[in-house]
């Protein structure tokens, strides 16, 4: 059996504290450093206010001690600026994509994202969703929203582009490929 030698009170490092007040500086103590330590801990006495060690010397708390900080405050610290910063990156892009984006473009984000929302498979065209919708005849739709039993195809149109020569003949073959088929339903949006 090993014995572990114990250690007497009296050996316990004392500490003194210089007091400042209006009637001059003295010294108070003795502190044992478990009761400095758990002092400086409460912010009862800052990392500025000095100390005397037995040997005379005079050090700062901070000197003295250091600032010792447990692992668990350390991480949890690490993590609130981690956790911040990505909120504040997301918070850049998804504005920086909305002042950059156009209201069509905006118009399909935002249908693609309440399909998906409501249980659909998604396919968006124009706005670097991860999947293109599939060409329906010679022509690929914007949206292309699949729930299983119903499929939503969408067009997303401005009043500006509304009366192009492209969009006139887009909207008229998407609608007529739609009528093929009982389970499909096709929308032109206009944003």
């Amino acid at each position: 059996m090993i014995a572990i030698p114990q250690i007497p009170w009296y050996i316990v490092i004392m500490w003194y504290v210089l007091i400042t007040s209006p009637l001059g500086n003295y010294w108070q103590g003795p502190f044992s450093e478990s009761t400095l330590r758990q002092a400086a801990n409460a912010g009862e006495i800052l990392g500025n206010d000095l100390l005397l060690d037995p040997n005379g010397r005079e050090l700062t708390v901070h000197e003295a001690f250091g600032t010792h900080e447990s692992g668990l405050a350390s991480f949890v610290k690490f993590a609130i600026a981690g956790v911040g910063i990505y909120l504040g990156a997301k918070a850049i892009s998804a504005i920086a994509q909305y002042l950059s984006d156009t209201p069509e473009q905006r118009s399909i984000r935002r249908s693609a994202r309440e399909h998906r929302a409501n249980g659909a498979d998604v396919y968006a065209d124009h706005i670097g969703w991860e999947e293109a919708p599939p060409l329906l005849g010679h022509r690929r739709p914007d949206v292309y929203a699949d729930y299983g039993d119903l499929v939503v195809v969408e067009e997303h149109e401005t009043k500006t582009s509304l009366n192009r020569q492209h969009s006139v003949k887009q909207d008229r073959d998407l609608r007529q490929w739609a009528k093929h088929y009982l389970y499909v339903e096709y929308k032109q949006i206009i944003s």
